[in-house]
């Protein structure tokens, strides 16, 4: 069978936003600057409408590899946008390290 992927894709960019939503939502208080957090997710929402609405039209389809590479610019972007608050980067820190020192185990 050849289904297509797209419809799960939109399912999980919905959940991610979501997930990204209530996280600054809750935490933004601890933020150094909130406003990052808040234009971080202004601009996920606006790509998560732009994207679904890419998904529900296959006649658009053929600019897909431009679609993707801007997909990927984008959430490079969010995640250094995300990388700018001392607390996020420091996490993000830890967690690489973690996984750095899983691979050398192995």
């Amino acid at each position: 069978m050849n289904l297509p992927l797209w419809p799960a894709v939109s399912v999980f960019r919905v959940a991610a936003l979501g997930y990204a939503a209530f996280s600054i939502f809750h935490a933004s208080d601890h933020y150094a600057r909130p406003g990052v957090g808040w234009g971080a997710l202004v601009a996920m929402a606006g790509w998560t409408l732009v994207a679904v609405v890419y998904a529900r039209r296959p006649a658009r389809r053929p600019a897909l590899r431009l679609f993707l590479g801007a997909d990927v610019a984008i959430a490079v972007g969010l995640v250094l946008a995300a990388a700018t608050n001392p607390r996020t980067s420091y996490k993000l820190a830890q967690a690489l390290e973690r996984s750095t020192a899983a691979c050398q185990r192995r």
